[in-house]
């Protein structure tokens, strides 16, 4: 009889096991299926006149990531300049800039790009070189250096690093054509795979969380290499994140329609599954992070109130509830650990326990 308990309980656990497996494999193929249905995307020819152009050509840093026509940012021509054109778009309501990583002969219309869009946050998602091949031109000078960039002399004032998982900078830059001065930030992730995702759920989300730190004055300049795959990533976590802490239900918000939307202004955006997967489950990393400080906020309530005799309950305010024991959803889908894995290690706990008891 307690062999056959024992022999019981065990293949419950395989069995919940079997069911997990086969639940988080639907859900991929599900996130699959979105995935291929964004990059069935098309573009023409007519949507990157200027990006084609023969004098514009050697500013891309990458012949097929190219700047789409209706949403370019455009330089002031003057002072020298001839073309208005840089590989760069706005996104998400002008919001951001999504931008490739400046080449030597493009560094100074980088720049001018900055200071024109009155832009004081830069957010680097590159290092400069990766696995041997330049992804980006240092388009600023040393700690304590100054360089001049046609009309801007730029000097680094304070480098930071903060936890090895970013670096922050800060940039006095002039305009020698006014002789005004600013203050341009620069946020440079150090730990972001070409083509790949970062490591780590909590330093990701403490990075973005950052962002929030800086006052923006224009839109935040955005760029990794190609200014597509990490720099698309960046902005939907980003932009997810900003719309749930305004009050939004996270089951009216779509990862999959933001993303469309985006494909829409900058080419390419999130450019592989993984990083499109990556955006489902760092999202829910974040709504159940939220979850734990609502339950920790209103225990404290509770437990003010039994304190509080003979005085009227004040009603919460009433928040996005979520059950945690629940799959958290964005755009219909799970987004990271289901249900199946509680059931499966409480099994675990059950038959360990009862084994114990029966064979001390």
């Amino acid at each position: 009889m307690k062999s056959f308990l024992i022999f019981s309980f065990f293949i419950l656990f395989f069995s919940s096991l079997v069911i997990n497996c086969n639940h988080t494999e639907r859900k991929v193929n599900q996130l699959e299926k979105e995935y291929n249905d964004i990059n069935s995307i098309s573009y023409q020819d007519k949507d990157f006149v200027s990006s084609t152009k023969n004098d514009n050509r050697d500013k891309n840093r990458y012949s097929d990531i190219l700047a789409i026509e209706k949403t370019r940012v455009k330089l002031k021509v003057g002072d020298g300049l001839r073309s208005d054109y840089i590989n760069a778009n706005y996104v998400l309501d002008n919001k951001y800039i999504l931008t490739q990583g400046p080449l030597s002969h493009t560094i100074k219309d980088f720049w001018r790009m900055t200071w024109e869009q009155d832009s004081n946050l830069i957010v680097m998602l590159t290092n400069i070189v990766e696995n041997g091949m330049k992804k980006c031109d240092q388009y600023w000078p040393k700690l304590d250096d100054t360089i001049k960039y046609d009309l801007f002399i730029v000097k680094n004032v304070k480098e930071e690093n903060i936890d090895n998982i970013f670096i922050k900078r800060e940039f006095l830059v002039q305009n020698t054509k006014t002789n005004e001065n600013r203050i341009i930030y620069q946020l440079h992730y150090i730990a972001w795979p070409d083509h790949g995702v970062p490591s780590s759920f909590k330093e990701f989300i403490s990075f973005v969380n950052h962002l929030d730190n800086i006052t923006n004055t224009g839109p935040i300049i955005v760029h990794c290499s190609a200014g597509i795959g990490r720099s698309g990533t960046l902005c939907v976590i980003k932009h997810i994140m900003d719309e749930l802490k305004n009050g939004a239900s996270v089951n009216t918000l779509s990862i999959k329609n933001v993303v469309l939307n985006m494909r829409k202004e900058r080419i390419g955006v999130v450019q592989t599954f993984g990083q499109y997967e990556f955006c489902f489950n760092v999202i829910d990393q974040v709504v159940k992070s939220s979850i734990k400080e609502q339950q920790k906020q209103k225990d404290q309530q509770q437990q003010q109130q039994q304190k509080q005799e003979q005085q009227p309950q004040e009603p919460s305010t009433k928040t996005t509830t979520l059950d945690e024991s629940q799959d958290v959803v964005v755009d219909s889908q799970t987004t990271a650990v289901p249900t199946s894995y509680f059931i499966t290690f409480g099994t675990l706990i059950v038959a360990i326990g009862l084994y114990l008891r029966l064979y001390k």
